[in-house]
């Protein structure tokens, strides 16, 4: 069996993930072949994810990017700067999807294991790979801010605009989770998002207690 792991590459934190995971699974089958499509601290990562047995295809090979370096979000937030600026650039990115989807027909895996990678999961469904969705979220994370908080922390915003872009980052996601076949989170899920978010994917993860005190356990 082929697996392509596909971190987002704006944080370290996607990577990580992705090697343990990537680990754990050759621990219990070492006949598997798995490459990692890295795209951020190469430096850092690629001999990591090489002494663990897993190719490396460096979609940066002529520089070492570095996403902490700067912010994603401006001061001014309306939608120019957090759609066209930021999500578009980096969950909906045309020629990064284009680029993945060229990877998965060259390298043919059985399957992709996305971490909260969008354009690899959008790419795997166009060419029919199958995809395993990890995310440490429920949705993006601009959805989930009040715009009362947003303005505590600084931001200059223009709601309505705000208010537009949420709703249809809302609807992205849940096309994200309803065409992935397996999600897996560390972050407690509760019933009622569960039955808010119905989708065809397996899920695990840890589901929150709620009123009636049921018991934590896997789904």
């Amino acid at each position: 069996m082929k697996i392509l792991l596909a971190p987002n590459p704006t944080g370290t934190g996607h990577n990580m993930r992705l090697y343990s995971i990537g680990k754990k699974l050759l621990q219990r089958n070492p006949d598997l072949k798995i490459k990692v499509l890295l795209g951020s601290m190469q430096n850092v990562f690629d001999p990591m994810f090489k002494e663990a047995n897993i190719g490396v295809i460096d979609l940066s090979p002529t520089g070492i990017i570095d996403y902490s370096m700067e912010s994603l979000l401006e001061v001014k937030l309306n939608w120019e700067t957090m759609i066209k600026k930021w999500i578009v650039p980096t969950f909906f990115n045309g020629d990064k999807i284009l680029r993945y989807m060229n990877i998965i027909m060259e390298e043919r895996p059985d399957y992709i294991i996305s971490d909260y990678n969008t354009n690899a999961t959008i790419a795997a469904n166009l060419v029919g790979v199958k995809n395993i969705f990890v995310t440490e979220r429920h949705n993006y994370a601009v959805v989930g801010v009040e715009m009362g908080d947003y303005k505590l922390g600084g931001f200059d915003v223009i709601e309505e605009e705000i208010t537009n872009a949420k709703k249809v980052l809302n609807v992205t996601f849940d096309w994200l989770l309803r065409n992935s076949e397996l999600i897996i989170t560390d972050k407690p899920v509760s019933y009622t998002h569960l039955r808010a978010h119905e989708t065809k994917a397996h899920l695990v993860c840890r589901l929150l207690l709620e009123k009636k005190k049921m018991p934590s356990s896997s789904v």
